[in-house]
Order: structure tokens, then sequence, then C-alpha cells
């Protein structure tokens, strides 16, 4: 191994460079460019400044003997072929800032013959074929050499020669994740070089053109045919911006397929076929990763998504993915050295490879036990694996393109709620094909609502069943369970009852804590804004649309944040606000600004500081000379239209308005409160509680059975219950036999409508069939459930469970069933 320090303008002479398939792409990024420009533009005078290493190895004739376009320069001017094995960002970066200053002096001179055009005593046309490329005059100039550029089979070949150094375009070109780090590369010293002249004069650029191709010094280290490039590619590239697992992995599966023995031509093809695979995943996969310019994709995210699918997780294996990957799996020592099965065998749609012809994972701990060796086609298995799932990772990113208008709408809602730990099993849904369009839809229905009520509404941890539906999309990707197994899954909710009421105070406690200390109350929950979109869709839309609405809906422009408004103001002293809350204290008109009712997002940006007019001067706005300094309610959002609808703006309005606001939230994601006082303190607005909302309870009819437990006949209760409402007893009864024997002298609670008709019908055909006279019950009556005697008696839908208590306050359900 030689070792040298040398120049760019030496290291480039004589030699054609190209980046081999086992390397990644161009990977930096606006920090790793601007801290080169500034060693570079900072360089002192006669002082060389030491950039690192370069690793080289020179092809032999038999690699390069299809090299079409560089073999005259081969034969005839003596260069010799190089693969860069470690320094390749650098370089890259280096002939883009080349090919930018050249552009520039073409730009500028555009009247002059490049032989003219003179930078640091050497010509334009000079500079291009020292760096750039170099024209055969035997071929009438029609053949261009880059002498610096990727294999041709790396997918940003045709991007570097036409997108950066401005080849005519022969037609389409894929963009990658890296071809978008080459663009930008380029336009970042664009930009740079026209600054600096600008700023400091052509000079200037010239010193900078001097200071890259002649004080930038490198050791250079060719490597010998002895030296395993594989090998050294991943020991020296650990300096700069690290390689990510993905990158080292592509090096290392290209590397372990080299290793098999050839015994027969059909296992070189075979070999041949996996490299050319491998390459055409990992071009497929930064293809995707980068298809989004403004979003690109994390590709280290993706493996270790592809890892949870593919191989079986649990959370007691403490092996991490690159791990088990590099260290673990795809290992040398792994290599089953024989025969290898055929190759052919894939991952095609629903024709998958089971466990057993893989590998084996320990089921208690999740660690690779080595019972199968490594073969070719397990290789080659897990690289077609890879690439039929990214284009499902991308779309669970970017579902605009997802044709399917309900199975969009909620990708879209996820990516603004966050998908938690779903984002495995819900690439796995997308990608089956024996799954109807309308079973994906209902199991991503169900994840949308896990992943609200159990990590945004009661405030579950993170890592809460993360390992178990990890697990579920291994078992749902290999066939192993059906979607129907994953729907029943995604829809039990561990806090609720099996009637959907929530049967914890959980919720209630998370959401009290958002009034305690420098807390804001809502305007603090960080869900708050993902509601109030859904809440201002189904405005917009109706019940059960799947039509979206952009989530920059209350954005004057993409600079400008959501906003939400306090209608009742932070800082009330407007003397419509002091009048309208003046009968409550500090602390309840703290919790009444930031109460879920009294929060409003605004479509576009309002000046804050006109935030303190009254209600009326919010609706329709406030002008000065005939021009609006503030705009009303009456042309903002949906939400703001229906507030418009309100005549004043009160405690009992915001109370309204948040209640209204809870059964939206009750009706989309399938959940209810006990009754109407959880409400309110979920609102924070406990102080405005009345008896009366104690027991208010807000069960479906039909519930009724599930909630006395008429199959459970607990045993007789000889204390007396009664039921009270503010303060007045209405009855007295005894449990007995399941139901509640009602005391004579028992009275009804006249002048209450029933909610729902049907419960009314009931309520009246029971007090009509009771011995009841004026109101008062002249004998004993028995009803057959606490809710049924407890509905009679107050003229409303009650849980009895709760309502009759004894003279010391204990609930029935606290003294019978707990």
């Amino acid at each position: 191994m030689k070792n040298n320090l040398i120049s760019i303008q030496d290291l480039f002479y004589k030699k054609i460079f190209r980046i081999p398939d086992y390397q990644r792409g161009y990977s930096w990024g606006e920090q790793q460019l601007k801290e080169f420009w500034s060693d570079l533009y900072n360089l002192r005078e006669n002082v060389d400044h030491y950039t690192g290493m370069i690793s080289l190895k020179e092809l032999s004739s038999e690699v390069t003997k299809n090299w079409d376009k560089e073999k005259w320069l081969f034969n005839n001017a003596g260069y010799h072929a190089y693969h860069i094995v470690d320094g390749q960002q650098r370089l890259t970066t280096i002939i883009i800032l080349i090919n930018e200053i050249v552009n520039y002096y073409k730009e500028k001179y555009y009247d002059k013959n490049q032989e003219e055009v003179i930078v640091n005593s050497m010509s334009l046309s000079r500079i291009v074929e020292d760096y750039l490329y170099i024209l055969d005059p035997n071929s009438q100039n029609i053949n261009k050499t880059y002498k610096f550029g990727y294999e041709v089979d790396n997918p940003s070949y045709e991007f570097f020669k036409h997108k950066i150094l401005n080849e005519p375009n022969p037609g389409e070109i894929k963009e990658t994740f890296y071809t978008l780090n080459l663009e930008n590369a380029k336009l970042f010293f664009n930009k740079m070089i026209k600054d600096l002249v600008a700023r400091c004069g052509i000079n200037e650029l010239e010193k900078l053109f001097r200071n890259l191709t002649q004080k930038l010094k490198f050791n250079l280290y060719d490597i010998d045919d002895d030296f395993n490039v594989f090998i050294a590619f991943e020991t020296m590239n650990n300096r700069g911006k690290p390689l990510s697992y993905l990158e080292l992995l592509k090096n290392r599966l290209i590397y372990l397929s080299t290793l098999f023995p050839s015994l027969s031509e059909e296992d070189e093809a075979n070999k041949r076929i996996v490299r050319e695979e491998i390459n055409e995943t990992w071009k497929t996969i930064y293809g995707y990763l980068g298809r989004n310019k403004e979003k690109p994709l994390n590709d280290n995210d993706f493996l270790q998504n592809h890892w949870m699918i593919y191989f079986k997780y649990t959370r007691s294996n403490s092996i991490t993915y690159n791990s088990f990957l590099l260290n673990d799996y795809f290992t040398q020592q792994n290599l089953f050295k024989e025969n290898q099965f055929n190759i052919q065998k894939s991952i095609e749609n629903d024709e998958i490879i089971t466990d057993e012809d893989l590998i084996v994972i320990n089921d208690d701990y999740g660690i690779y036990t080595n019972k199968y060796d490594l073969s070719l086609g397990d290789i080659n298995n897990y690289i077609l694996s890879l690439k039929n799932l990214v284009g499902y990772w991308y779309q669970i990113h970017f579902p605009i393109e997802i044709k399917n208008e309900k199975i969009r709408m909620y990708l879209e809602r996820l990516n603004i709620l966050g998908f938690a730990n779903f984002k495995p099993l819900t690439t796995v849904i997308l990608s089956k094909y024996n799954i109807s369009e309308d079973k994906k839809v209902e199991a991503l229905k169900g994840i949308e609502r896990f992943v609200f009520l159990h990590y945004r509404l009661n405030g579950y941890i993170g890592t809460y069943k993360n390992s178990f539906f990890f697990g579920m999309a291994h078992k749902l990707y290999f066939e192993e369970i059906t979607i129907d197994e994953v729907i029943s899954e995604v829809n039990k909710i561990d806090y609720m009852y099996s009637n959907n009421v929530i049967k914890s105070a959980g919720v209630l406690d998370k959401f009290a804590k958002l009034f305690n200390g420098s807390e804001k109350g809502f305007y603090s929950w960080a869900t708050l804004r993902y509601v109030l979109y859904e809440y201002e869709r189904k405005l917009a839309f109706g019940k059960g649309s799947s039509r979206s609405l952009s989530p920059d809906i209350f954005k004057a422009d993409k600079r400008d944040l959501c906003s939400i408004e306090h209608i009742y103001p932070q800082t009330p002293t407007d003397k419509y606000w002091i009048k309208n809350f003046e009968e409550y204290d500090d602390v309840q008109k703290y919790r009444l600004t930031g109460s879920l009712g009294n929060l409003l997002p605004l479509s576009k940006s309002i000046n804050s500081s006109l935030q303190n007019d009254s209600f009326e001067e919010k609706k329709i706005g406030k002008y000065r000379n005939n021009e609006e300094v503030r705009r009303g309610y009456h042309n903002g959002s949906y939400s703001e239209i229906e507030i418009m609808q309100y005549e004043d703006w009160n405690a009992e309005t915001i109370l309204e308005r948040g209640l209204k606001m809870i059964d939206f939230m009750q009706e989309e994601w399938n959940f209810k409160f006990h009754n109407r006082a959880e409400k309110i303190k979920f609102l924070g607005l406990n102080f405005m509680c009345t008896d009366e909302d104690e027991y208010e309870d807000y069960y479906d009819v039909e519930d009724d059975e599930i909630l006395d437990n008429k199959s459970i006949i607990y045993e007789n209760w000889d204390e007396e219950l009664h039921l009270t409402i503010e303060n007045i007893k209405y009855a007295t009864g005894l449990y007995k036999n399941g139901g509640i024997l009602v005391k004579e002298k028992s009275k009804l609670r006249t002048n209450v409508q029933a909610a729902r008709s049907s419960m009314q019908n009931k309520i009246d055909k029971y007090r009509k069939d009771s011995n009841i006279q004026n109101g008062i019950y002249i004998n004993d009556v028995f009803y057959e459930s606490p809710s049924l005697a407890a509905n009679v008696i107050l003229g409303n839908h009650k849980n009895g469970w709760i309502c009759w208590k004894n003279d010391k306050g204990k609930t029935l359900d606290e003294l019978v069933r707990k």
C-alpha cells in the first residue's frame, strides 16, 4: 500500500475515476457543503490544507474490457482506470464545484472561445480536459469521455452526466435520494460563486480555484490486489458523514455474493444475477426515498421497519436492527459453502417464503440461532422483499397517489396524528393484494382510532404494545394471521367497557393536568390541532365523508403556522368581556379561557393586538377609515362561520360548544363518557357541574342488560337505598333478586323529558303500569333492574348502579358488585 501527499491537480493526471456499485451515492448536505466552502475560502496564502485520504483500487484490463468510451485513452494516452474506495464524497464535491466554476466563466465570456478564457494561466478548455471530460479527436468529437463518474448501472450515472455536467439530455432521467443531494450541491455552489464575485470580484474566484486544485492535499492510498476492497470500504468510510446502515448493508451483500463458490457456469450466473438485483433494488429504494424532494425519507428508518416486518421482533430482544443485520445475520461466518437453493424462489405478492426457508428466531429472545446457513437464495429473497415493500413505505408517507379515497384519507390522517408503532403493520396491509380494499380501510380506521384513543387521548406511553403490533406485521406479511385478526386487535381499547364507555379515570386525570401550573388548558394539548382539523373537515363535508382538507387549511400561506384564537381572550380588558364574566373568579376565568369550546382555528393570520375585541367585533371584523384591520369570523373557516351563529359569548356558550365538540369526538372515534358530568370535567369546567349532571348517563337503551348484569344475580342488600337529586330525595328502595323494590311513598320526578323518544315511551309505559297516584307510589313496586327503577322514577336514562346510594353516599355498584 503506497502513501503520498498530493493535490487534486496531481491526482487527476492520466486517471479515470469511477464510483463502484458497492458505494453509496452522494450524501453530503448543506452543512457539509458550507464547511467545505469555508475551509476552501479561508485558506491562508502559502499554506496547504490537509483534506484527508483518497483510497483507490486500480482496475485490470479484464475489468475495463467493455469500457468502450474510455478505451482510446487507455490504449493511446497511457490512462489508467480506478475505483474510488474511500473519498468519493469529497471528490464528487470538488468536481461539482469545478464544473460550476467552468459554467460561470462560460456564461460570463459566452462570446469567446474556451481557448481564449484564461483562469490561473490555464485555458478554460484545458481545465475541462484535466478534470471533467475529454473529446476523442478520432470520433469527430462525438465520443466524450468523463474523467470522473459512476459505473454505468449506478442510479446516479445518467443524472450526474446530464444534470450536473450538462451533457444534452437523452430523455427521462430517474431521480433518487442521492440525485437530490447532487442537485442541491450544484445549486449551492452556483449561488456561492455568484455571491463571491459580486462581493469580492472575479480575482477571488481565481484564488478559490487555485486553492481547490493546488492547495488541498490528500494522502493517496493505492489498494493492492490482495487487499479486500469491500472490507476496506467498511473500515475506511467512517470519517466525514457516516455511512447509513442501508448503505453499509448494500456493500455487505455485494461482498457476500462474491464469496459463494462457483462450481459451474450456473453458479457464476446466479452470483451475477444477485449482484445485479442488489444494485437494482438499491436503485429502487433510493428512488422512492428521494421521490419527494421537499421531504426525502430516511434510509435507516426504512431499513429498521423492514427488519421488524421480515424478521420476528420481540421486546425481550436486546439486539438492534443494524447489529442483527450486519453482525449476526449477513456475515461471512454464516455462509453455506456447499450448495444454495434456487434463487428463483422469491417473495412476489402472495407467493412468499416461510420462516423455515429463511432463518430461525428464538421465540423467547428473538436472537438468530444459526440453525440454517445463509445461502445465496436467502440474500436474493431478502432484497426482493426490500424492493417489494419500499413502494408501500413511500405510500404510507405520501398517500396522494392512492386511488381509493378512504385509504388515502386514513393515511393522511395518520400522517398528521402520527403512526405511533404502526408503520410496519400499515406497510404490510397496503402490500397485500389478497386483502380487499374494504378490509384495508377497516384496518386503517381501527389503527387511527387506536392511536388517537390510547396515545393521544389517554396518554399511554409510546412503547405501549409496540412489540405486539410489530409481531403482527411479521405474521401478516408471512400470512400466519388474517386481516380479520388484525382488525380485531386494533379495535380493542383497554380502558373501555365492551359498549365503548370509558371505565378509567386516566383520561380525566390527564386533562386535569392541562390546567395545572404553567399549562394553558386545551391550548397545551398536542393533539388539539388534529381534533380541530377533523372537526373542520366534518363541518365542510359532513359526516362520514372521505374527502380531505389540506393540512394548510388554517394557514394564510406556507410560512404561517395554524393560529388558534381564544374567543374569550386571555387578557379580557374590553368592557364586554368584563361584564359577561364578572361572576367568575380568576381561576374559573382561566379555566374558561383554556377550555376546548373557547378555542377557534383561524384560516389566516390576525393581528394579535386586536384579539381583545368584543365578540360582536370579532364576528364582523374591525375597520379604520373604511379599511379592514381585522377580518371577521364571517369570511373565515367553517368553524368560524359556526361561531357566527351565537348571539353572545359567555361561560354557558363555552360549555355548550365544548360539549358539542365532545359529541363530535365521541362519534368520530367511537367512545363515550359515563355521563355529562365527566364531559364537563374533561373540559376543565368542574365548577359548572350540577348534581343533575352527575346522574345524566349516556348509555344506549339496549345497554341496560350489560349495565345491570342480568345474567348475574348478586346477593340481596338489606340496607335501604335512596335516589336523591339536588338534595331532593325521590325514592327509597331495596336491592332484591337483581332488581330494586321501590318502597311506597316514593315519588316521581316530574317535568323531565328523556332525550330519546324510545326512552320516553318506555318510561311512560312503566309509570302507567305501576300503582302511582299524583306522582306518589301507593304501594311497593319491583323493577327488574336498578337502571329501570331509576329511569322510571327520575324520568330519564340513568345508570341505576350509580344513582342508588345508601345513607353514607356509597353507590349500589360499590356496595354490591364491587
